[in-house]
């Protein structure tokens, strides 16, 4: 007599190897969804820190002043930022240009939240638009 499987357990197999399967791939968006956060939070990181070396710049002149613009050549944030700025955002997720050198957006898995830069203090803050946790995670 030959021994194999029967049709009972190769159904309880696939149905284990499919539940196991499911919670692989949430755990994997998790963690994507969680680096994109950290990325955006070293990225807002930098660009606060920018603003504040061109103030000390001018600060070193006599003449303080925070800068005007902040974007250039379609990048967000590129003429403060010694790298050439971030490239906006084209799908779901990323940064994205609203009123050029004042509002900005980042979103990530569909939670989005607004940055708005005043010329005036040299502060970029978040406005959480209902979703007060995102704003918490970046700064």
């Amino acid at each position: 007599m030959k021994k194999a499987f029967t049709m009972i357990e190769l159904v309880f197999i696939i149905t284990i190897i499919g539940i196991l399967s499911g919670v692989a791939i949430m755990k994997m968006n998790f963690g994507r969804t969680d680096a994109e956060i950290q990325n955006a939070k070293v990225q807002l990181a930098s660009v606060k820190s920018a603003i504040m070396v061109y103030y000390n710049d001018k600060l070193l002149f006599g003449k303080p002043k925070y800068p005007e613009t902040l974007d250039k050549d379609g990048k967000l944030f590129g003429s403060i930022l010694p790298m050439g700025g971030i490239k906006p955002s084209t799908g779901k997720n990323g940064w994205k240009i609203i009123k050029p050198n004042e509002e900005y957006t980042f979103t990530v898995s569909g939670r989005t939240v607004k940055f708005k830069y005043k010329k005036a203090d040299g502060k970029l803050t978040c406005e959480p638009n209902h979703d007060t946790t995102l704003c918490s995670q970046l700064e």
